[in-house]
């Protein structure tokens, strides 16, 4: 038996806008789904997920530096 695709029995077309975030996009309808389905660079050009998605997200690395001074210095040693 052959894979039918599935096909949208509905398509709406819609502005959407998340906060400065403006998306241009289509909306499909599908039988027996509720809720929204979008494509993927909808959601990244509206900034809910990462910039760079599907690509993985590199690796963060971040160094952080503190100033301590003599007196708060000898109360975390005790003296």
């Amino acid at each position: 038996m052959p894979i039918l695709p599935v096909l949208p029995v509905n398509v709406i077309r819609a502005t959407l806008t998340l906060g400065t975030a403006v998306v241009d996009t289509n909306i499909n309808v599908f039988r027996d789904i509720d809720g929204a389905l979008l494509f993927w660079y909808d959601p990244r050009d509206l900034r809910i997920i990462h910039a760079t998605y599907p690509h993985q997200i590199s690796s963060v690395s971040c160094s952080s530096t503190a100033s301590v001074d003599a007196e708060e210095q000898q109360i975390k040693e005790g003296l």
